[in-house]
C-alpha cells in the first residue's frame, strides 16, 4: 500500500567466493554481520533517526533525497 512511508535499508552486494566469480548470496543475506558491518549499520540507524526527527522542520522530499544519497564513504 502507498498509505504510509517506509524506509528501506540495503545490504549491498555479496562478495565473490575465492577463486570464482560466484556470489554466496544466501550467506550474505542470512549470515551474521561482521563488527565492521555492525558499526556501519549503527551509523545508518543514527542517520535515519536524525532524518525522522527532521520531519517537522524539513520537507519530506528533502529528507528522502538526503537518505537516498547516503554513502558509507560519509561515515
Amino acid at each position: 500500500t502507498h498509505n504510509f512511508n517506509r524506509i528501506r535499508i540495503g545490504i549491498g552486494s555479496p562478495p565473490t567466493n575465492k577463486g570464482t566469480k560466484n556470489f554466496n548470496t544466501i550467506s550474505h543475506v542470512l549470515g551474521n554481520i561482521s563488527l565492521e558491518e555492525k558499526s556501519i549499520l549503527d551509523k545508518v540507524y543514527e542517520r535515519v533517526i536524525e532524518s525522522l526527527e527532521q520531519l517537522n522542520t524539513k520537507k519530506e522530499e528533502y529528507i528522502i533525497n538526503e537518505l537516498n544519497s547516503f554513502n558509507t564513504d560519509q561515515i
